[in-house]
């Protein structure tokens, strides 16, 4: 058989689901929206170092010189979560990606065409890396965290202070019970609780053992009346047998 366990117990354990389960639901809406949030800001961190990168670059991009163009992403590229970077030409080619570059696969990718006198002479492709946002996204989650265990706190507290009236009149309709149980002596008695409920029960159990009190008092008579009935019974039948013995 399951453990059963008191209203305080209970409403605690109700209370501190409820409230973990909102925790989990507005901390996950919460990282979500920072999440997005964060991915925006690093698309326009990563568009604003391809746009610069793309400037820089078209004198080596005019003449296709790697050389040049490296040295001019060197200047242009002060983000240290910059993991990515690619320069292409008209067609496509790569002229300058430098030798530590990751895959961009898991980075916040900008593409960023460079153009010259309304010509497009080729692509900047800047991938950035998600460290800052991990770590934003891991300070957002530990805050959310802490505030849901104040809240948890705060609510299994409350829980205690909400059920005291259920306790204090599930106490008192013990304490009538046990009166009702040793002879009646709570008869007539009327229980006034904090819960409109444990009135009527207690209304309807006084009811019951008023009832069963008139039933004791009807079995009481009938046997009495039993009794009565017998005796007459008893003395009829010795009259009968008299009468029946004197003539023999």
């Amino acid at each position: 058989m399951a453990g059963k366990y008191n209203v305080k117990v209970q409403y605690a354990a109700c209370v501190a689901t409820i409230t973990l389960g909102t925790v989990v639901i507005l901390t996950t809406v919460h990282l979500l929206r920072d999440l997005d949030t964060q991915e925006n800001a690093a698309k326009v961190r990563a568009g604003t170092v391809a746009r610069v990168v793309a400037r820089a670059v078209i004198p080596g991009v005019e003449q296709n010189d790697a050389n040049l163009v490296e040295r001019a992403v060197a200047q242009s590229v002060t983000e240290e979560e910059v993991l990515y970077l690619r320069v292409l030409g008209k067609n496509d080619n790569v002229i300058f990606r430098p030798p530590q570059n990751v895959e961009p696969a898991g980075l916040v990718l900008v593409k960023v065409p460079i153009i010259s006198n309304a010509a497009k002479l080729g692509m900047v492709e800047v991938g950035m890396g998600r460290a800052a946002m991990s770590g934003q996204l891991m300070l957002t989650a530990l805050w959310n965290l802490g505030v849901g265990a104040v809240l948890l706190v705060v609510a299994v507290g409350a829980s205690f202070l909400v059920s005291a009236p259920v306790r204090s009149s599930l106490r008192e309709l013990h304490e009538f019970i046990k009166r009702v149980s040793v002879g009646g002596g709570a008869k007539g008695e009327r229980l006034d609780s904090d819960l409109a409920e444990v009135d009527e029960v207690a209304k309807e159990l006084s009811d019951v053992m008023r009832r069963v009190e008139e039933a004791q008092a009807k079995l009481e008579r009938a046997q009495k009346q039993l009794k009565a009935t017998q005796k007459e019974m008893d003395e009829y039948t010795y009259v009968i047998s008299h009468d029946l013995k004197e003539p023999l």
